[in-house]
Protein backbone atom coordinates (compact mmCIF):
# COMPACT_ATOMS: atom_id res chain seq x y z
CA UNK A 1 0.00 0.00 0.00
CA UNK A 2 0.84 3.55 -0.60
CA UNK A 3 -0.21 7.17 0.71
CA UNK A 4 0.27 10.67 0.11
CA UNK A 5 1.01 13.03 2.75
CA UNK A 6 -0.22 16.63 0.95
CA UNK A 7 -0.03 20.01 2.59
CA UNK A 8 -1.49 23.29 1.49
CA UNK A 9 0.36 27.06 1.28
CA UNK A 10 -0.90 27.46 4.66
CA UNK A 11 0.42 24.55 6.07
CA UNK A 12 -2.37 22.43 6.72
CA UNK A 13 -2.55 18.35 5.82
CA UNK A 14 -5.41 17.00 3.93
CA UNK A 15 -7.38 13.95 5.43
CA UNK A 16 -10.70 12.76 3.80
CA UNK A 17 -13.35 10.61 5.49
CA UNK A 18 -13.81 7.03 4.41
CA UNK A 19 -17.40 5.79 3.24
CA UNK A 20 -19.05 4.25 5.82
CA UNK A 21 -19.66 1.12 3.72
CA UNK A 22 -16.06 0.42 3.24
CA UNK A 23 -15.09 -3.06 5.04
CA UNK A 24 -11.82 -1.54 6.21
CA UNK A 25 -11.80 1.29 8.54
CA UNK A 26 -15.51 2.98 7.53
CA UNK A 27 -16.07 6.44 8.56
CA UNK A 28 -12.31 6.75 9.25
CA UNK A 29 -10.34 9.87 8.62
CA UNK A 30 -7.53 8.85 6.11
CA UNK A 31 -5.08 10.16 3.97
CA UNK A 32 -4.99 9.82 0.18
CA UNK A 33 -3.67 6.23 -1.31
CA UNK A 34 -4.45 2.68 -2.10
CA UNK A 35 -3.16 -0.61 -2.87
CA UNK A 36 -0.11 -1.09 -5.39
CA UNK A 37 -1.41 -2.98 -8.71
CA UNK A 38 0.83 -5.77 -10.09
CA UNK A 39 3.72 -4.44 -12.00
CA UNK A 40 3.53 -0.72 -10.80
CA UNK A 41 6.57 0.70 -8.26
CA UNK A 42 5.41 2.51 -5.44
CA UNK A 43 6.05 5.55 -6.68
CA UNK A 44 3.48 4.64 -9.95
CA UNK A 45 0.97 3.49 -7.48
CA UNK A 46 1.24 6.72 -5.69
CA UNK A 47 0.67 9.19 -8.34
CA UNK A 48 -2.79 7.03 -9.60
CA UNK A 49 -3.78 7.04 -5.95
CA UNK A 50 -3.27 10.66 -5.35
CA UNK A 51 -4.93 11.42 -9.07
CA UNK A 52 -7.80 9.02 -8.35
CA UNK A 53 -8.47 10.09 -4.95
CA UNK A 54 -8.04 13.94 -5.04
CA UNK A 55 -7.53 14.72 -9.08
CA UNK A 56 -4.48 16.26 -7.84
CA UNK A 57 -0.67 15.58 -9.98
CA UNK A 58 1.70 14.51 -7.83
CA UNK A 59 4.59 16.32 -8.60
CA UNK A 60 8.67 16.50 -7.70
CA UNK A 61 10.20 13.93 -5.73
CA UNK A 62 8.33 12.15 -3.00
CA UNK A 63 9.53 11.84 0.05
CA UNK A 64 9.49 8.46 2.15
CA UNK A 65 8.47 9.22 5.77
CA UNK A 66 7.19 6.48 7.36
CA UNK A 67 6.75 2.63 6.94
CA UNK A 68 3.93 0.71 9.04
CA UNK A 69 2.58 -2.82 9.06
CA UNK A 70 -1.29 -2.93 9.32
CA UNK A 71 -3.95 -5.74 10.15
CA UNK A 72 -6.94 -5.54 8.37
CA UNK A 73 -8.81 -8.47 10.51
CA UNK A 74 -6.81 -9.46 14.00
CA UNK A 75 -8.25 -12.88 13.84
CA UNK A 76 -6.57 -13.57 10.53
CA UNK A 77 -2.85 -12.26 10.72
CA UNK A 78 -2.68 -12.93 6.57
CA UNK A 79 -4.83 -10.14 6.58
CA UNK A 80 -2.09 -7.87 7.00
CA UNK A 81 -0.27 -5.15 4.62
CA UNK A 82 2.84 -2.72 4.67
CA UNK A 83 2.23 0.98 3.90
CA UNK A 84 4.48 3.38 2.34
CA UNK A 85 3.75 6.61 3.19
CA UNK A 86 5.30 9.70 1.23
CA UNK A 87 5.45 13.12 1.88
CA UNK A 88 3.83 14.81 -1.54
CA UNK A 89 3.78 18.04 -3.65
CA UNK A 90 0.73 17.97 -5.52
CA UNK A 91 -0.84 20.57 -8.29
CA UNK A 92 -4.50 21.41 -8.59
CA UNK A 93 -7.20 23.64 -7.40
CA UNK A 94 -6.62 22.66 -3.76
CA UNK A 95 -9.93 23.81 -2.51
CA UNK A 96 -11.76 21.30 -4.86
CA UNK A 97 -10.52 18.05 -4.63
CA UNK A 98 -12.05 15.32 -7.09
CA UNK A 99 -13.35 12.43 -4.16
CA UNK A 100 -13.36 8.99 -5.05
CA UNK A 101 -17.08 8.18 -3.70
CA UNK A 102 -18.96 6.61 -2.38
CA UNK A 103 -15.18 5.55 -1.46
CA UNK A 104 -14.63 8.80 0.12
CA UNK A 105 -17.04 10.82 1.50
CA UNK A 106 -16.03 14.15 2.45
CA UNK A 107 -12.46 16.16 3.02
CA UNK A 108 -10.80 18.42 5.84
CA UNK A 109 -7.57 20.78 5.56
CA UNK A 110 -6.53 20.52 9.24
CA UNK A 111 -3.71 22.30 10.93
CA UNK A 112 -2.21 21.49 14.47
CA UNK A 113 -5.05 23.15 16.31
CA UNK A 114 -7.86 20.72 14.70
CA UNK A 115 -5.40 17.42 14.83
CA UNK A 116 -8.03 16.05 17.47
CA UNK A 117 -10.60 15.62 14.84
CA UNK A 118 -8.61 12.77 14.51
CA UNK A 119 -9.41 10.91 17.28
CA UNK A 120 -12.82 10.36 15.70
CA UNK A 121 -10.36 6.96 14.89
CA UNK A 122 -9.57 6.23 18.05
CA UNK A 123 -9.37 2.32 18.83
CA UNK A 124 -9.63 1.23 15.33
CA UNK A 125 -6.32 2.22 12.94
CA UNK A 126 -4.11 1.92 16.00
CA UNK A 127 -2.97 5.82 15.94
CA UNK A 128 -1.52 5.74 12.75
CA UNK A 129 -3.53 8.59 10.46
CA UNK A 130 -2.92 10.58 13.47
CA UNK A 131 0.99 9.83 13.70
CA UNK A 132 0.75 10.54 9.92
CA UNK A 133 -0.77 13.51 10.05
CA UNK A 134 1.60 14.96 13.17
CA UNK A 135 5.06 13.69 10.25
CA UNK A 136 3.23 15.81 7.74
CA UNK A 137 2.52 19.23 9.92
CA UNK A 138 6.08 18.81 11.70
CA UNK A 139 7.51 19.04 7.85
CA UNK A 140 4.98 21.93 7.17
CA UNK A 141 7.69 24.42 8.14
CA UNK A 142 10.40 23.21 5.34
CA UNK A 143 11.42 26.65 4.42
CA UNK A 144 13.07 26.43 8.33
CA UNK A 145 15.68 24.50 9.61
CA UNK A 146 14.83 23.24 13.10
CA UNK A 147 15.32 21.02 15.56
CA UNK A 148 19.10 21.44 15.87
CA UNK A 149 21.45 18.18 16.93
CA UNK A 150 24.94 17.53 17.56
CA UNK A 151 25.92 14.66 16.15
CA UNK A 152 28.90 12.40 15.37
CA UNK A 153 28.13 11.35 11.41
CA UNK A 154 29.48 7.21 11.10
CA UNK A 155 31.25 6.49 8.01
CA UNK A 156 28.49 4.43 6.05
CA UNK A 157 31.72 2.11 4.92
CA UNK A 158 32.54 1.58 8.33
CA UNK A 159 29.08 1.13 9.55
CA UNK A 160 27.84 -0.50 6.42
CA UNK A 161 25.82 -3.30 8.88
CA UNK A 162 24.51 -0.86 10.64
CA UNK A 163 23.11 0.65 7.39
CA UNK A 164 21.88 -2.48 6.39
CA UNK A 165 20.14 -3.20 9.18
CA UNK A 166 18.17 0.64 9.46
CA UNK A 167 17.63 0.26 5.37
CA UNK A 168 16.00 -3.07 5.76
CA UNK A 169 13.49 -2.08 9.18
CA UNK A 170 13.22 1.53 9.22
CA UNK A 171 14.05 2.66 5.64
CA UNK A 172 12.07 6.18 5.85
CA UNK A 173 15.25 7.47 8.67
CA UNK A 174 17.55 5.75 6.99
CA UNK A 175 16.77 8.25 3.39
CA UNK A 176 16.22 11.28 6.06
CA UNK A 177 19.73 10.97 7.63
CA UNK A 178 22.92 8.51 7.84
CA UNK A 179 23.33 6.21 11.22
CA UNK A 180 24.85 8.56 13.93
CA UNK A 181 25.61 9.27 17.34
CA UNK A 182 23.79 12.23 19.22
CA UNK A 183 25.53 14.30 21.55
CA UNK A 184 23.12 16.92 22.23
CA UNK A 185 19.28 17.14 21.83
CA UNK A 186 17.25 19.97 20.70
CA UNK A 187 15.72 21.12 23.86
CA UNK A 188 20.09 21.32 24.81
CA UNK A 189 21.31 23.13 22.02
CA UNK A 190 19.25 26.16 21.70
CA UNK A 191 19.09 28.28 18.38
CA UNK A 192 20.96 27.21 15.33
CA UNK A 193 23.68 29.62 15.81
CA UNK A 194 24.16 29.13 19.42
CA UNK A 195 25.15 25.23 18.63
CA UNK A 196 27.53 25.41 16.14
CA UNK A 197 29.15 28.18 18.46
CA UNK A 198 29.06 25.81 20.92
CA UNK A 199 30.25 22.99 18.62
CA UNK A 200 33.13 25.34 16.83
CA UNK A 201 34.57 25.69 20.78
CA UNK A 202 34.25 22.21 21.81
CA UNK A 203 36.48 20.86 19.31
CA UNK A 204 38.89 22.78 19.91
CA UNK A 205 39.31 21.11 23.91
CA UNK A 206 38.63 17.52 22.41
CA UNK A 207 41.22 15.15 20.62
CA UNK A 208 40.13 12.53 18.10
CA UNK A 209 39.32 9.33 19.71
CA UNK A 210 38.03 5.80 19.02
CA UNK A 211 34.38 4.09 19.65
CA UNK A 212 33.36 0.59 19.49
CA UNK A 213 29.90 -0.94 18.70
CA UNK A 214 28.14 -3.20 20.86
CA UNK A 215 25.05 -4.73 22.20
CA UNK A 216 21.21 -4.22 20.63
CA UNK A 217 18.50 -3.08 23.17
CA UNK A 218 15.23 -2.15 22.94
CA UNK A 219 13.75 0.55 24.66
CA UNK A 220 10.71 2.85 22.59
CA UNK A 221 13.18 1.54 19.14
CA UNK A 222 16.28 -0.82 18.98
CA UNK A 223 19.60 0.95 18.90
CA UNK A 224 23.04 -0.66 19.17
CA UNK A 225 24.61 0.43 22.06
CA UNK A 226 27.74 2.47 21.98
CA UNK A 227 31.29 1.56 23.74
CA UNK A 228 32.66 5.00 24.72
CA UNK A 229 35.79 3.89 25.67
CA UNK A 230 37.59 6.81 25.95
CA UNK A 231 35.34 9.23 27.22
CA UNK A 232 35.34 11.61 23.87
CA UNK A 233 31.81 11.81 23.61
CA UNK A 234 31.06 12.03 27.21
CA UNK A 235 33.76 15.09 27.29
CA UNK A 236 32.24 16.44 23.82
CA UNK A 237 28.99 16.53 25.77
CA UNK A 238 30.19 18.38 28.91
CA UNK A 239 31.83 21.05 26.67
CA UNK A 240 28.63 21.07 24.64
CA UNK A 241 25.76 20.96 26.99
CA UNK A 242 27.89 22.09 30.52
CA UNK A 243 28.37 20.06 33.41
CA UNK A 244 25.31 18.04 35.13
CA UNK A 245 23.09 17.57 32.24
CA UNK A 246 20.77 14.54 31.72
CA UNK A 247 22.66 11.12 31.16
CA UNK A 248 23.10 10.46 27.85
CA UNK A 249 24.29 6.67 26.78
CA UNK A 250 25.97 7.01 23.28
CA UNK A 251 24.05 4.78 20.52
CA UNK A 252 22.83 4.61 16.90
CA UNK A 253 19.27 3.98 16.69
CA UNK A 254 18.56 1.50 13.97
CA UNK A 255 14.33 1.55 14.10
CA UNK A 256 13.01 4.71 15.06
CA UNK A 257 8.93 4.82 16.26
CA UNK A 258 8.85 7.89 14.73
CA UNK A 259 9.12 6.72 10.84
CA UNK A 260 8.02 2.86 11.63
CA UNK A 261 5.51 0.84 13.79
CA UNK A 262 7.96 -2.34 12.72
CA UNK A 263 9.78 -2.56 16.36
CA UNK A 264 7.78 -5.74 17.16
CA UNK A 265 9.04 -7.30 13.67
CA UNK A 266 12.92 -6.03 13.84
CA UNK A 267 13.00 -6.67 17.39
CA UNK A 268 11.77 -10.43 17.29
CA UNK A 269 14.72 -10.77 14.66
CA UNK A 270 17.72 -8.50 16.35
CA UNK A 271 17.22 -9.77 20.59
CA UNK A 272 20.32 -11.31 21.29
CA UNK A 273 22.80 -9.61 18.72
CA UNK A 274 25.39 -7.49 18.96
CA UNK A 275 27.37 -5.51 16.30
CA UNK A 276 31.03 -5.42 16.25
CA UNK A 277 33.18 -3.04 15.13
CA UNK A 278 34.98 0.21 16.01
CA UNK A 279 35.39 3.66 14.47
CA UNK A 280 37.82 6.75 14.72
CA UNK A 281 35.97 9.87 15.43
CA UNK A 282 37.40 12.99 13.73
CA UNK A 283 34.49 15.59 14.07
CA UNK A 284 31.40 16.60 15.36
CA UNK A 285 28.85 17.58 12.38
CA UNK A 286 25.79 19.83 13.08
CA UNK A 287 22.11 18.67 11.55
CA UNK A 288 19.14 20.35 11.03
CA UNK A 289 15.86 19.03 9.70
CA UNK A 290 14.41 21.08 7.18
CA UNK A 291 11.07 19.59 6.96
CA UNK A 292 12.22 16.18 4.52
CA UNK A 293 15.57 15.16 5.89
CA UNK A 294 18.00 16.17 7.89
CA UNK A 295 21.00 18.35 6.18
CA UNK A 296 24.41 19.02 7.85
CA UNK A 297 24.65 22.73 8.20
CA UNK A 298 28.25 22.48 10.46
CA UNK A 299 31.04 20.09 10.18
CA UNK A 300 33.46 20.90 12.96
CA UNK A 301 36.51 18.78 12.85
CA UNK A 302 38.47 17.81 16.15
CA UNK A 303 41.71 18.75 17.38
CA UNK A 304 44.34 16.39 16.30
Amino acid sequence: MVAGLILDSRGRAFVHRRGWSRAFLPGCWDVAGGHVDPGETLLEALEREVWEETGWRVVGSPQLAYVADWTYDEADPGSGRRGFDFLVDVEGDLARPRLERPQQIEFRWIGPDEIALLDENRGRDHGIVRHLIELALRSSASSQLQLPHAVILIDPEAASSVEALRGRWDPAMADQIGAHVTIAYPEESGSLEDLCGRVERAVARVPAFRLSLGEMEREDGIFVRVRDTEEGCRRLRTEIVGPGGPANTPHVTIVNPRSTNRTDQAWAEMTGTAIEGELTVESVAVVAFDGRRWPTVGHFPLTR
